[in-house]
């Protein structure tokens, strides 16, 4: 009942069956029962009334001495936490079940913890101890041959290796995630796994393929009911719409994803939505809109340690800074994503935010224009990513305004401009252009 979704009359059942067991000394049942709808609540992002269930059989395991039941409980009561962004306690609460499982040796439940914990290191960027939580969690996975737990340990992996651009190795786990769900038929692992693929091809500029695999995650999500997959399915669809020039379609999308996850409670998710529109009013050259979309979604990033997009929200916030003139906050911002990146380990954001950082304090005036000139046209010579090199020749034009460098801007700036419908490297040498009339 739950797989597809029908959750008011699957929440329906379970609370007769609460209501029954009630006075009738049958205790464990009951837990089980409050986990159930608390898991049902959880699944429709009202993690206040879920947290309050899991809570309930919580303490009724403690007055049990049910220490597999304890395990489960803890396990849920993080999940409500880290649906909250409350890294540091959720963690707690899978750092208490992993030590309940261990000493019993449930090797299922032991791996869904450190799974769990994983999970939190992904978001807090720390991608090789995610790795390694995966790993260890996969292992165990195998060794009691769960396929829906191996299944989910190979989307998890995949994510990891999609974000330290390693996307054949990403595309490799996500197609095995795929397999697996529709061999088991589980619809909701189905759409993950869609979902995954969407981005892998995002990641590649092939936004067609993205776009089918995005409309069958969404349209599989609003069957199940499943709010979260909806949102996600909407942030893809909003990105690549807008990568594609609509941005009426794509501002939707983020603006309907913003409502999910707010009514949720998602605040990591929620930034992410105020990224997006802030990327959609930077490619139409609404620098100031802009600004305000990243600096909200720094703000909630910084707050709640979400470290894995944060880099990406500080470059947003710096470009904008860097085009309306602000170039000393334009290279402070800049100098912090690149140190965000070099701790999780993506070099192509590492190479865009020197960029960024070395011209605009260049510009400045606190960095030599010789040696930041130099330092560009190195990181910009072959950069994989269109923008950064687009980034790289306008600065280079600024600070040197010879033919030869204006015509390598115009090229790099154009072309992104024409691929991806974002207008702001035209704007930006534009404006330097300007500057020298």
């Amino acid at each position: 009942m739950k797989t597809v979704g029908r959750w008011d009359e699957a929440q329906a059942i379970y609370e007769k069956c609460r209501d029954w067991l009630k006075g009738t000394g049958k205790k464990t049942l009951e837990a089980r029962i409050l986990t159930a709808i608390g898991d049902i609540q959880r699944q429709r992002l009202e993690g206040q009334e879920a947290r309050e269930n899991f809570q309930k059989a919580l303490e009724i395991y403690q007055s049990l001495n049910d220490v597999q039941g304890l395990a489960e409980a803890n396990i849920f009561l993080g999940d409500i936490s880290f649906d909250r962004n409350q890294y540091q306690e959720s963690e707690s609460y899978f750092s208490r079940a992993l030590e309940l499982a261990q000493s019993l040796g449930r090797r299922r439940l032991e791996a869904g913890a450190l799974m769990k914990i994983g999970l939190i290191y992904f978001d807090q960027g720390r991608y090789q101890e995610s790795l390694e939580y995966f790993s260890r969690a996969g292992r165990l996975f195998e060794q009691v041959n769960e396929p829906r737990d191996i299944m989910r340990i190979q989307g998890n992996l995949g994510n990891v290796y999609t974000a330290l651009g390693a996307l054949d190795q990403a595309s490799e786990c996500f197609q095995r995630a795929a397999s697996m769900a529709h061999r088991i038929g589980d619809k909701q692992s189905i759409g993950l796994a869609m979902g995954n693929l969407c981005e892998i091809y995002m990641e590649s500029g092939r936004y067609d393929l993205a776009r089918g695999y995005a409309q069958k995650q969404y349209e599989l999500a609003e069957e199940m009911g499943d709010s979260y997959q909806v949102g996600t399915a909407l942030a893809n669809l909003g990105t690549i719409y807008g990568s594609q020039g609509d941005f009426a379609t794509a501002a939707k999308c983020f603006q309907r994803m913003a409502n999910i996850f707010q009514a949720g409670g998602d605040r990591a998710s929620l930034s992410y939505t105020w990224y997006g529109l802030g990327c959609l009013e930077q490619k139409q050259g609404h620098y100031e809109q802009a600004q305000r979309y990243f600096s909200q979604a720094a703000d909630i990033a910084r707050e709640i340690g979400f470290q894995s997009f944060l880099g990406h929200y500080l470059c947003g916030l710096a470009s904008c800074h860097l085009i309306l003139g602000s170039y000393s906050s334009a290279s402070g911002w800049a100098r912090e994503a690149e140190e965000i990146a070099k701790q999780i380990g993506r070099e192509e954001n590492v190479v865009r935010s020197r960029i960024l950082a070395t011209g605009a304090a260049a510009l400045a005036g606190s960095e030599d224009r010789e040696q930041a000139f130099e330092v560009i046209d190195n990181l910009a010579a072959e950069p994989p990513d269109p923008e950064a090199r687009a980034l790289g020749r306008v600065l280079l034009f600024a600070l040197a305004p010879t033919p030869q460098n204006l015509a390598a801007a115009q090229e790099a700036a154009s072309s992104v401009e024409k691929e991806h419908h974002n207008r702001f490297y035209q704007d930006l040498l534009e404006k330097f252009k300007n500057l020298r009339v």
